[in-house]
């Protein structure tokens, strides 16, 4: 909780999880809420979110290039924008896509894998 900032005010690539490599990570059953900017930033490596709530986030999962994400099972909810292919890869299944100010999924450039058994919303009239 109230991660993802720097001391500078700027993003600077930074999140509350961030990437770079051939990482591979896996997040399962956890909650990231209330980041500055990024949830989880994929900047190099495998990612997968399974189990997750990510809220309240300007950016809740960045996919970059170089970084296959995996997004199952989870809640994403009251972020600016919910999930973004901005190079990366990004799969989603089984996600709810809630509430988001900006856009629910937003794609950059990239590839978006594909959206399976998920429900992408925003409220009327935002």
């Amino acid at each position: 909780r109230y991660g993802a900032g720097t001391a500078s005010g700027s993003w600077e690539q930074t999140g509350m999880l961030r990437t770079s490599g051939a990482a591979t990570v896996t997040i399962r059953n956890g909650v990231l809420r209330d980041a500055l900017f990024d949830g989880v930033l994929a900047w190099g490596g495998s990612v997968a979110i399974e189990n997750t709530i990510l809220a309240n986030i300007d950016r809740a999962v960045s996919a970059h290039p170089g970084s296959p994400v995996e997004v199952t099972n989870c809640t994403v909810d009251d972020n600016r924008i919910g999930l973004l292919v901005h190079g990366g890869t990004l799969d989603v299944t089984n996600t709810v896509v809630s509430n988001s100010a900006e856009s629910g999924i937003q794609f950059d450039f990239g590839t978006l894998a594909s959206v399976r058994y998920s429900d992408v919303w925003k409220p009327a009239g935002s």
